[in-house]
This record gives structure tokens, C-alpha cells and sequence, in this order.
């Protein structure tokens, strides 16, 4: 089943690359009907001019669009005006990350509890509930300090 998968993975990426070198196209006329077709015609038909890959044709002729200056050179207040990371209510990556860490924290401790683990891991396990213990409380204290709404 693998090497089914990965043969036909395999000649999926082989045909999108030999369709991305096609050959030239040509218009054509066959019975009152404009072709397109990746062979000359025979008697009549012309070549057609393609954009190369990647390319929107109708775009080469536009601006290039205009760049944000850096940051250095920004004329406005927002760094100094944004608010320190231990004052005010938590904002939503704060919140995302409280969450995360009650989640952890109350699964490592659910893992102590059982009695499952021992020795070395135990260590472990307790040195990383000392870890989020000290990131989570100042996030749960502002959280209780300014409670979200509804």
C-alpha cells in the first residue's frame, strides 16, 4: 500500500512539472472554430505569445506597490503608549496562554496524584508544575484583578 501511495504521489509531482514546461501553443481554425492546440497546425495557425509562469499579463506596466516604511522611521506613538505586560486585564494571547498553562498544570497534577509516576520523572513532572506555577500566577492575578465581561 505504501509504495502504491508513494508511486502515485511520484507521478502526480512528474506530470505537474512536465506540465509546467509545456511547449509552445498555437490558435488554429478547424471547422469555423478557433483552437488551441500545443502542435502547429497543419496548413495555417500562429504561435501565441505566453506570460512566463508566474506572471499576470496586463500587470507589467503597473506600479510597484508601495512598501510600509520601517519601523525606526514611523512617525507615531503606539510603543509608547502600549501598556505594560503586568497592568490592566489580560489580552487575548494572555488569556490563550492562562488557559494553556491551567490545562497543563492540571494534568501534571492529576499525573502526581495517581501515584504513576516515579523517580526521575517525578522530579521532573514537580520541577515543571514549579515552572508554570511562576508564569501562570501574575497571569491568574490580573485575571482575578480584572475580570473579564460576559
Amino acid at each position: 500500500m505504501y509504495r502504491f501511495i508513494s508511486a502515485l504521489f511520484l507521478a502526480a509531482l512528474l506530470g505537474c512539472c512536465l506540465a509546467s514546461h509545456a511547449g509552445q501553443i498555437w490558435r488554429c481554425q478547424q471547422n469555423g472554430q478557433t483552437v488551441y492546440v500545443n502542435q502547429p497546425c497543419e496548413g495555417q495557425g500562429e504561435p501565441l505569445e505566453l506570460a512566463p509562469l508566474g506572471e499576470i499579463s496586463g500587470m507589467e506596466h503597473r506600479p510597484a506597490p508601495r512598501r510600509a516604511p520601517p519601523p525606526s522611521a514611523r512617525n507615531d506613538t503606539t510603543d509608547n503608549t502600549r501598556r505594560q505586560s503586568n497592568d490592566g486585564p489580560l489580552g487575548y494571547g494572555e488569556r490563550s496562554r492562562l488557559r494553556q498553562l491551567q490545562i497543563e498544570r492540571d494534568g501534571l497534577q492529576r499525573d502526581l496524584q495517581r501515584g504513576n509516576v516515579r523517580g526521575h520523572t517525578r522530579t521532573a513532572i514537580q520541577q515543571e508544575l514549579r515552572d508554570i506555577t511562576r508564569e501562570i500566577t501574575p497571569l491568574e492575578r490580573r485575571a482575578r484583578q480584572y475580570p473579564s465581561g460576559p
